[in-house]
C-alpha cells in the first residue's frame, strides 16, 4: 500500500484520534465522527471546540458573523507556547489566513474568528512548536452561516 501523507523533511506523521476507549468500537467510531487530528509530535494532545459544544470534525450552523474557538494543547515533552494560525475556508473556494496567535500549553484559549459571509465554511487549526520544529493539524469545523 502506499501513503499520501505530506511529509516534511526529517519528520514522520501520524493520525491521532480522539476516542473514550481504546477499543474496535470506539477507534471506529471515532474516525467515523472525524474526531482526529493529524500531528508530528508523537504525544500532543488537541482538543478544538467551536461555541462551546462543537468539535473539530464535526458540522455547526450559526446566523452570527463569528464563531468561537476553545483550544487545549498539552505536550508533556514541551512547555510551550506553541504557535497557532488559525484558517478559514469556503467550501469550493479559497483558504485564507485569518489570525496568528501563540497560546500557552495546558490552559484553554478562547479565539474569536470572523466568518467570511453566508455560505459553507470550514475553520482548523495548524499548531507549531518553534523549538521542535514539529506541525499538527485538526480536523476542521463545518460551518453553514446563514
Amino acid at each position: 500500500a502506499a501513503s499520501d501523507v505530506y511529509k516534511r523533511q526529517g519528520h514522520s506523521s501520524r493520525t491521532a484520534l480522539i476516542a473514550s476507549k481504546l477499543d474496535q468500537s470506539s477507534v471506529l467510531g471515532a474516525l467515523a465522527d472525524r474526531a482526529v487530528y493529524a500531528s508530528e509530535d508523537e504525544d500532543l494532545e488537541i482538543r478544538l471546540y467551536a461555541d462551546d459544544r462543537i468539535r473539530a470534525g464535526q458540522a455547526m450552523g450559526t446566523l452570527a458573523s463569528s464563531i468561537s474557538l476553545d483550544l487545549l494543547l498539552h505536550d508533556p515533552d514541551f512547555e510551550g507556547p506553541f504557535e497557532v494560525t488559525v484558517f478559514v475556508g469556503t467550501v469550493g473556494g479559497e483558504v485564507r489566513e485569518q489570525q496568528e496567535l501563540s497560546v500557552d500549553a495546558d490552559a484553554w484559549r478562547e479565539i474569536d474568528v470572523a466568518l467570511p459571509g453566508a455560505g459553507e465554511h470550514f475553520v482548523y487549526v495548524e499548531v507549531f512548536e518553534a523549538e521542535a520544529d514539529r506541525m499538527a493539524w485538526t480536523a476542521p469545523v463545518f460551518v453553514t452561516q446563514h
